[in-house]
């Protein structure tokens, strides 16, 4: 049994995403077209002290760390600092107000372009709090219109590889973090972000409210809003029980007409009316072969 690391996408039977799917494209959208209203506040969710309120010791931390004079080695930095200290409090805080001016510059333009260039598309995953989405009531609520839609779980690399691979790089990765939405401290953030090589922005950029922490995102971005993929990165999809007849058949005949997604498994979600949960049960290879003779006669008349 393939146990690599999955990613999941729900879909609502709309019949522009059986053609993305037919396809092999995914939709990335504007952060401020996502359902979240507080999306897209997250320049407001930082706050830039003053240098004449922030400890040197976390302001000579953060600088040793950074990649301010990055031709310096440590031990140089370090013989900087000290120099520019020993000519006295107000060169001091002259070189710490610039250094800070421009880790503030160097972070807003940041997330302007994040807000602005970026799209973005959402995809669920195992957690502990989630355990599977394929169990979820409200990830298929939400986004699968009400077990009408349908669900593909994705190879989680390698869709990344492919997706990388068709939008010539320039691919983001962002593990959504849940928490309270307060204002936070950007110089400190930053500080524990350089000290521990992270690459990302960390909170800043991946924070949402721990309301939202059921769905348990991950979140891909690229600067198009279509990009294609290798169909084979596909591992499974689920149908919803109650999706329309006809649908349910198109969506069907999609796969098991495409020779590279001809081998996916697919399955059904439904009601489990004695344990009140949402389980899913394989779909036989003759109800397959029955819907998609029914779907290709239906389009000849």
């Amino acid at each position: 049994m393939d146990d690599s690391p999955k990613l999941y996408r729900f879909f609502s039977d709309n019949l522009d995403n059986f053609t993305a799917l037919s396809t092999s494209y995914l939709w990335f959208s504007n952060i401020e077209a996502f359902n979240d209203p507080f999306e897209g506040c997250i320049a407001d969710l930082s706050y830039y002290v003053k240098a004449e309120d922030y400890s040197d010791k976390k302001f000579i931390k953060l600088f040793k760390n950074s990649s301010a004079f990055s031709h310096l080695n440590l031990e140089q930095k370090e013989s900087m600092l000290l120099k520019i200290r020993c000519e006295g409090g107000s060169e001091w805080l002259k070189f710490k107000r610039m250094q800070l001016d421009i880790f503030e510059k160097a972070h807003r333009n940041t997330v302007s372009t994040f807000l602005q260039e970026y799209r973005w598309c959402c995809f669920s995953q195992s957690s502990k709090e989630l355990n599977s989405p394929l169990s979820s009531r409200l990830m298929w609520s939400h986004y699968a219109n009400g077990l009408r839609g349908f669900l593909i779980e994705f190879d989680k690399e390698k869709l990344i590889t492919s997706l990388d691979y068709h939008n010539q790089g320039d691919v983001l990765k962002s593990e959504m973090v849940y928490d309270n939405l307060q204002p936070m401290n950007f110089f400190d953030h930053l500080g524990d972000l350089v000290e521990n090589n992270s690459p990302t922005l960390g909170k800043l950029l991946s924070l949402k409210s721990d309301d939202w922490s059921y769905e348990s995102e991950f979140r891909i971005g690229t600067k198009k809003s279509i990009v294609h993929y290798d169909p084979k990165v596909i591992t499974r999809i689920v149908i919803g029980e109650k999706m329309n007849q006809r649908y349910k058949d198109l969506l069907l005949s999609i796969f098991r007409g495409h020779k590279k997604l001809s081998d996916v498994l697919i399955e059904e979600a439904y009601v489990d009316r004695y344990e009140f949960a949402i389980k899913t049960r394989p779909i036989k290879d003759s109800q397959i072969s029955n819907k998609i003779k029914r779907v290709e006669l239906s389009t000849l008349t």
